[in-house]
């Protein structure tokens, strides 16, 4: 995750990301799309697309909450390991 374009804040395999909440755009002269990530063992990330890239970031997360879904519906219909 980049605080501010091309600064790392910090970085995340998909496996550490444990759900998506639906985006919400913010309408308004500051428009934005805005969101949270569940990341296992450390908490909630929110993030924020700005006006201008609203469109990417929906894109984005929408793909993002789908991979982790999918994941998860696996994780559920796979038998425990013994």
């Amino acid at each position: 995750m980049a605080g501010v374009p091309g600064k790392l804040v910090h970085d995340w395999t998909l496996d550490r990301l444990a759900g998506a909440s639906e985006p919400e755009l913010v309408i308004g002269v500051a428009q934005a799309l805005r969101g949270h990530l569940g990341v296992a063992g450390k908490g909630v990330l929110g993030y924020e697309y700005p006006r201008l890239q609203v469109d990417a970031g929906w894109t984005l997360i929408k793909k993002l909450a789908w991979v982790i879904d999918e994941r998860n519906e696996r994780a559920v219909d796979e038998p425990p390991a013994s």
